[in-house]
């Protein structure tokens, strides 16, 4: 007798086995009696008709395990087609934010390059107008002060003016009084003179002979005394600082004359005193003679008008 186990999982395979199992049931009741045999050909019947409802209930299993499963397929594949373009749209919308984002972000960049640029514009401006304002402002203060330093200049020239001209008119009164006291000491001892011309008459000659040596040697003296001075005699330069400075070689007063014997600053560059020191005041006592030689061998004793006088350099 078949039973259950030894049916196959297939649907045709379980049709052939109940139909194996009916013919079986069936021939196998052979040499019973009628009882028997009709009872188990109801059991055979039974068992038959229970292996075909179990077949049917199996395939309605299936068929709507299948149907089930295509559904959800259908439903996977429609909810991923539904995430492909939700993801799709979420892509697009990613990027036109980014696209937005970048073109706003380039504004920016623009604009804010914009106000480096006129920020840069404008304080170049400034600079320029600040730089302008202080050369303008420098110029006028150089101005300013050249036209103190003229002034003070001529201030100055107008003081040394003054000064020379009223050490000429003493110079002068001095050699008009002393002219007239030789004058008049001349026309005394002529008149002197005159009066023992007559009691001398006889040591006229041999007094004229012995003067006219006397003034022979006096002459020859005055020469060389008055070469000496006027040339290489340092005593006489000595002489004029004490005159022009009160002897200070090293003097620096600031009304544009400088040194023991006044030198001005542009004379003593144009006669190379440069080559002893940049300003008169700034050379030996011993360069300054030579300098002051230099000068007078070109310009007399003009070059110091008031103090030559006084001393009767000539």
């Amino acid at each position: 007798m078949l039973s259950a186990p030894n049916l196959r999982s297939t649907r045709p395979g379980r049709l052939a086995a109940v139909a194996a199992i009916a013919a079986l049931g069936l021939t196998g009741c052979a040499g019973q009696d009628d009882a028997a045999q009709a009872k188990q050909e109801d059991v055979t019947l039974e068992r038959v008709a229970q292996v075909e409802k179990d077949e049917a209930d199996k395939g309605g299993d299936v068929e709507r395990q299948a149907e089930e499963s295509e559904k959800a397929r259908k439903a996977e594949k429609k909810a991923a087609e539904k995430s492909e373009k939700a993801e799709a749209a979420e892509k697009k919308k990613a990027a036109e934010q980014r696209a937005a984002q970048q073109k706003a972000w380039a504004e920016k960049v623009a604009e804010r390059e914009a106000m480096e640029k006129a920020w840069a514009e404008k304080a170049a401006e400034r600079r320029a107008a600040e730089q302008e304002a202080a050369e303008e402002a420098w110029a006028k203060k150089v101005a300013e002060r050249e036209a103190a330093e003229k002034a003070w200049a001529e201030k100055v020239a107008q003081q040394r003016a003054a000064e020379e001209a009223a050490q000429r008119r003493d110079a002068e009164e001095k050699a008009a009084q002393q002219k007239a006291a030789e004058e008049a000491a001349e026309q005394k001892a002529a008149e002197e003179a005159k009066a023992k011309q007559a009691a001398e008459q006889k040591a006229a000659e041999q007094k004229a002979a012995e003067q006219a040596a006397q003034q022979s040697v006096a002459t020859e003296r005055v020469a060389v005394e008055r070469t000496a001075s006027t040339t290489s005699n340092d005593a006489v330069w000595d002489r004029l600082a004490q005159c022009e400075s009160g002897g200070n070689w090293s003097i620096n007063t600031g009304n544009g004359f400088y040194g023991g014997i006044q030198f001005k600053q542009d004379v003593w560059v144009a006669n190379g005193g440069t080559q002893y020191a940049p300003m008169p005041h700034m050379a030996t006592r011993e360069q300054q003679i030579i300098m002051g030689k230099k000068i007078q061998a070109m310009a007399g004793w003009g070059a110091w008008p008031s103090c030559a006088a006084q001393l009767g350099l000539s």
